[in-house]
């Protein structure tokens, strides 16, 4: 057997890239009223080196040199959903043929593939409890600007909103620095 501390304790996501780490194609860049909707587009993916993208309203073509994927040319789905416009929703497929995943998000990796595939995770998955709490109580301290652990309502925060928010910033401040004194 090995000790108590062998084996990868601590690694729980070791092994797995983070959706921050690649380079990403966002389904938002093509909404009405966005910079991004029909023409061609030029894409920085690291390193110096560009895709560029040929947008059509239902499909995507990346296209990029041999020294930036073996592929260098690749045909995108994009679907919309809804009917109205106020509530339409526009869609990227994931090229792969096994997966076909409509995501709002396409992350390059030798191509443009989904999360699922390329076996990424979020950066918040790999949170301890501490930390995650950490961040909690960084957001409440924006939101209603936190000094030590008291709450001072934002002018024009109604108090029905603001109270369930100061109660959990006191109880955070508990946790995460000990009672006040």
């Amino acid at each position: 057997m090995g000790s108590r501390l062998s084996g990868n304790f601590g690694h729980r996501y070791g092994l797995k890239t983070f959706t921050s780490d690649l380079p990403c194609l966002d389904a938002r860049h093509f909404l009405l009223g966005s910079p991004m909707r029909t023409g061609t587009f030029c894409m920085g993916v690291g390193g110096g080196r560009q895709v560029f993208l040929d947008v059509q309203l239902n499909s995507l073509v990346a296209r990029a040199s041999a020294d930036v994927w073996r592929r260098m040319v690749q045909g995108i789905d994009i679907e919309t959903t809804g009917h109205r416009a106020s509530l339409r929703r526009i869609w990227l497929c994931c090229p792969t043929h096994s997966c076909g995943r409509r995501v709002i998000a396409l992350y390059f990796r030798d191509g443009f593939f989904c999360r699922h595939c390329l076996n990424l995770a979020y950066p918040s998955q790999n949170r301890s409890r501490i930390q995650r709490l950490c961040a909690e109580y960084g957001r409440l301290e924006q939101q209603l600007g936190l000094v030590e652990g008291e709450a001072i309502r934002p002018k024009g925060m109604h108090q029905r909103t603001y109270k369930p928010l100061a109660d959990r910033a006191r109880v955070l401040h508990t946790c995460i620095f000990g009672p006040v004194k």
